[in-house]
């Protein structure tokens, strides 16, 4: 890669200044001296002009460039839309990567091939990496209060194993432009699509989106209502059965078999709810359910959500909501905590300060969004969103 163009504010206010200050010190001795004696405007100019007149060595620049790149597209987008991949039977990544080079694509393209005046969608690189096809867009520029411009980047992977096409989007810098989510989605399919004939990308069935998360719910619910009913002190399930049972039958006199299921089960609810304010969060064993939304088609009817992302099994709208659900069986939106451990991610290896992440699941614009709670500097986001496309790619 040859690079010819200067860095410039318009590239670097992707990324915060004490990042870059962190990155570039590698790459230029008496860094911090240069910093404080630089005559440039604000942080960004001062790093780019550090940067232009310092670094020459192709090697070098190719490797700033990489950092930089795997920024964009793997920690800073916060919003990852999921969509279905299917190439030709015969093709693999290797001869879609080929067919890519024929089409006089930016191949390998460093990221001041990004830096133009375009306002319009422009493909900045494709990069291949393992498994992936990544394709760095750009599309026109933000601006801020002070009027500061800021090429606004979406990257889109092709990730062959999985089958899926990931399209993020970085929400903070959306909104200051004029392109909506749906716009976006639109216009990164008919590229990707139009590129090679062998790639075909498709939106997903609203309706299955909503059964599928339904699936997820219900696997989550299961799993942690049986955590809690273990967990209880005073009685067994079967103990508790027959405790309410006789209660409603002798004090209430209640003979209708299918009222008296209806009653045990809201008593039985009332119970377990209350068992599950005095369980800890650890209790739930590296995961749990922090929100949910329920949607009927015309009108939402409960959004549940623990304001502190703690679990959501001790509240009274989950015990309501959850047997209307497990009738409709579907779903609008799953909010999950993950909590990290070499048991549940044997693919990968997880360091000690590799904790944990908070994500949505929800349907948006005929595709699966997932949106990270966790701050947009957060080193382990690609770690992160590996396992969290390991653990949900069952239910798409």
């Amino acid at each position: 890669m040859k690079i010819r163009k200067k860095f410039s504010g318009h590239l670097l206010r992707n990324f915060q200044v004490d990042y870059l200050d962190s990155i570039v010190c590698e790459f230029v001795e008496n860094y911090k001296k240069l910093r404080r004696e630089d005559l440039g405007e604000n942080g960004w100019i001062k790093v780019a002009n550090i940067i232009n007149d310092n670094i020459k060595n192709p090697k070098e620049l190719r490797d700033l460039d990489r950092v930089l790149f795997e920024q964009l597209v793997y920690v800073l987008p916060d919003k990852h839309y999921l969509l279905h991949l299917e190439i030709e039977e015969e093709e693999d990544i290797s001869s879609i990567s080929d067919k890519l080079k024929e089409k006089n694509l930016p191949i390998n393209k460093n990221l001041l091939n990004g830096d133009s005046t375009n306002d319009n969608l422009q493909l900045v690189s494709v990069r291949q990496e393992s498994d992936e096809l990544i394709f760095l867009f750009r599309a026109g520029y933000t601006k801020d209060d002070s009027d500061r411009k800021t090429i606004f980047f979406i990257p889109c992977i092709l990730d062959f194993k999985n089958k899926l096409c990931i399209i993020k989007i970085r929400e903070v810098f959306r909104r200051k432009t004029s392109l909506n989510n749906r716009t976006i989605l639109s216009l990164i399919t008919k590229e990707i699509n139009h590129y090679c004939d062998s790639i075909h990308l498709f939106a997903y069935n609203k309706e299955t989106i909503h059964s599928n998360l339904y699936t997820m719910f219900k696997e989550e619910s299961d799993r942690a209502e049986k955590i809690i009913k273990d967990h209880s002190k005073a009685y067994t399930e079967v103990e508790l059965n027959k405790l309410v049972k006789s209660f409603i039958d002798e004090e209430l006199k209640i003979q209708d078999p299918a009222l008296l299921r209806s009653y045990v089960e809201r008593i039985k609810s009332i119970y377990y709810q209350n068992e599950a304010h005095t369980l800890p969060t650890n209790t739930f064993k590296n995961r749990f359910m922090f929100a949910f939304a329920f949607f009927d088609g015309i009108s939402t009817r409960s959004i549940t959500r623990d304001s502190a992302r703690n679990h959501v099994y001790h509240k009274k709208l989950y015990w309501t909501l959850k047997d209307l659900i497990h009738d409709e069986k579907k779903i609008s939106e799953v909010s999950m905590y993950y909590k990290f451990d070499p048991d549940n991610f044997k693919n990968v290896n997880v360091t000690k300060d590799f904790w944990y992440t908070e994500v949505t699941f929800k349907e948006s614009n005929k595709a699966y969004l997932i949106e990270y709670y966790l701050g947009s500097r957060d080193p382990d986001r690609r770690l992160k969103s590996e396992f969290i496309i390991q653990e949900f790619k069952k239910y798409i």
